[in-house]
C-alpha cells in the first residue's frame, strides 16, 4: 500500500497521529457546529513542515506535510 486516506474521529485520527503514520495532514473546517469532543486527557502535538490554507466556498482547507 503505497498511500491510505484515513477519514475518521478524533481517536482514529489522533492515533495515526500518535504512531507517527501520517505523512499529510488535511483539514477541513466548516462554518456549523454538530457537536462536541470529549476532554482530551493526554496532549499530543504534531507540527506540520509546511502550512497551506485556501478557501473553499465556506469551508476552510489547511493541509501540509507532518514533520
Amino acid at each position: 500500500i503505497k498511500r491510505l486516506m484515513v477519514e475518521g474521529g478524533a481517536r482514529v485520527l489522533t492515533s495515526f497521529l500518535k504512531l507517527g503514520l501520517a505523512d499529510w495532514v488535511f483539514v477541513t473546517i466548516a462554518p456549523i457546529y454538530l457537536g462536541g469532543l470529549p476532554v482530551v486527557e493526554e496532549r499530543l502535538e504534531r507540527r506540520m513542515v509546511s502550512m497551506n490554507v485556501e478557501r473553499c466556498g465556506e469551508d476552510v482547507i489547511v493541509w501540509g506535510r507532518m514533520r
